[in-house]
């Protein structure tokens, strides 16, 4: 792997020292200075057939210079400045479409390179065509033609022209110039380039077809140097923090990383083969297309790995169901959001219009939400419930009148298992909004209440005696809360108490309740209180006759 790194750094660095002492003295061209970057002469194209469309003579060369004027360094030379020349030297339209013209008219400006072209409409087709002369070094090179249909899109697909012609202007027409424009701004890749095309090896890229195929091996050779740091780097952040991965995680980076890398470098290879414009646009969009995808699986992998590394560090809070409900939950949604979007990139790069879309897209949800509301409402409430910690799996609450554990907190509903062995199925839109008992909280434990009675004329502080020596040894009874007996009303027939103690689990409860009631009554009877029966009072009166 060093080797391949030692070759292309090689690559990248002796050929521009090769020819760097023979052109680092020159700062200008002719008698022009450079001050501002390369000038560049747009003429307005010719119409050739002389049709009524007289306005794309003019709005060609404006859409191409102004793809161009992004570039720092490029100048676009005023149109006013043109006129004027071609004026001086009179030159026509017609006469400007040809090559000597357009060479006398760079030499009178000063201008080492200059844009002209044409037009020809015949019926609804519009075929487009230019070249670009380099005065400096005496070539002409024929751009591009491209049949445009006249029809709704006809305006856009001009400027995709215009934009694509200004890609070719600055690779064959421009690039070779920078370095006698004395440029510090300008682009490595162009500025090896240029040293490549001087060198003994200036025949790679000069032949379109091995510049092609070297630019694919070389992006081969980077993708896969990519991968390789790629893999490294990543195990080196992952082991200085505390996540769990594997190398499905990083197999799912470096792969679409590697793949990006060498489809950019296919798409950089068509460029000097000079294909139409129409096979150079689809395979462009093609290309685009698929890193879209590939970066839409990265970003999908790497967004769920950072959500399943999230749900592990909470998981001790909310518990398994976190890690097993709300988090594929959540890795759905936001899966969904990122195909959506490169659908919808994809769509448009290959010229569809995505707005009708959106818009669609926006009715049909608002009537599909409005259909599925109940739905929507019962899966927002499942999150709510998994999040606030009201209520959780194994609890035991009492749920309008049902009694039972929760068996099961879904994304739709929640389940209850009664004490009878019956299962309740609650949906969570309408549970997040009842009211209900969890025996589970603040936490589990619990107390235990046992009423008895005894006969009027009993000692009530020995009652309270016996029956607190019962339930403080009930095992697991706890000690704070203290255990309390307590006398509370002089009922019909009897003295009414309430034995009160707690106990750490709820789930025991009902047993303790049933062990203590035993034990206080054999407790009474062994010391002697009576546990009165029911009993009433029936008066007769006999009246005198």
């Amino acid at each position: 792997m060093k080797t391949i790194v030692r070759l292309i750094l090689l690559i990248s660095f002796f050929f521009p020292l090769s020819s760097y002492a023979a052109d680092s003295s020159q700062k200008k061209v002719g008698n022009l200075e450079f001050g501002r970057g390369v000038p560049v002469v747009i003429t307005d194209f010719y119409n050739y057939t002389g049709s009524s469309m007289t306005y794309l003579s003019r709005y060609i060369p404006e859409r191409i210079a102004e793809s161009l004027e992004s570039d720092k360094n490029i100048q676009i030379i005023e149109s006013k400045k043109v006129e004027q020349a071609r004026e001086k030297l009179g030159i026509d339209d017609k006469n400007l479409h040809s090559v000597n013209e357009m060479r006398k008219l760079l030499t009178h400006m000063q201008v080492p390179v200059g844009v002209f072209g044409r037009y020809i409409v015949q019926d609804s087709i519009v075929r487009l065509n230019y070249s670009i002369i380099n005065n400096e070094n005496d070539t002409v090179i024929e751009g591009r033609e491209q049949q445009v249909t006249v029809n709704e899109d006809f305006l856009d697909n001009i400027d995709k022209f215009a934009a694509l012609s200004a890609a070719w202007i600055v690779n064959y027409g421009i690039s070779g110039t920078y370095k006698d424009a004395g440029r510090t701004d300008q682009t490595i890749i162009n500025w090896v380039l240029t040293r490549l095309r001087e060198s003994q090896l200036g025949f790679l890229v000069k032949n379109k077809w091995l510049y092609s195929l070297l630019i694919v091996i070389f992006f081969y050779l980077v993708s896969i140097i990519s991968s390789y740091s790629i893999n490294r780097i990543i195990h080196r952040i992952i082991q200085r923090t505390s996540w769990d991965t594997d190398d499905g995680v990083i197999n799912a980076i470096k792969k679409p990383v590697k793949w990006i890398i060498f489809l950019v470098g296919l798409h950089l290879a068509i460029l000097p083969l000079k294909l139409s414009v129409q096979v150079t646009d689809f395979f462009t969009n093609l290309f685009i297309g698929i890193i879209i995808a590939m970066a839409t699986y990265m970003a999908m992998k790497v967004t769920e790995f950072f959500i399943r590394a999230w749900g592990k560090q909470v998981v001790h809070k909310l518990g398994d169901r976190m890690d097993t409900d709300m988090v594929p939950f959540i890795v759905k949604i936001v899966n969904f959001f990122y195909l959506m979007m490169a659908a919808l990139v994809i769509l448009s790069k290959f010229g569809i219009e995505i707005a009708p879309l959106i818009a669609s897209f926006g009715i049909m949800g608002f009537a599909v939400g409005f259909a599925v509301k109940d739905t929507i409402a019962n899966l927002i409430g499942g999150m709510i419930l998994l999040t606030d910690e009201s209520i959780a799996v194994g609890d035991k609450v009492v749920i309008d009148e049902d009694m039972g554990i929760i068996n099961e907190i879904g994304m739709r509903y929640t389940k209850l298992k009664t004490f009878d062995n019956e299962i309740v199925v609650i949906p969570n839109g309408e549970l997040v909004n009842k009211k209900f008992k969890n025996f589970v909280l603040p936490d589990p434990a619990i107390r235990v209440v046992v009423d008895f009675g005894v006969a009027y004329g009993s000692d009530v502080d020995r009652v309270e005696e016996v029956v607190l020596g019962v339930i403080r040894n009930i095992e697991d009874a706890l000690e704070d809360p203290e255990p309390k007996c307590l006398m509370m009303s002089m009922g019909d027939f009897s003295l009414n108490f309430k034995a009160k103690f707690w106990i750490p689990l709820y789930e025991d409860q009902y047993y303790k309740q049933l062990e203590a009631t035993k034990k206080i009554y054999n407790a009474l009877n062994e010391a002697n209180i009576s546990i009165p029966f029911p009993t009433h009072t029936v008066y007769l009166h006999k009246d005198d006759e």
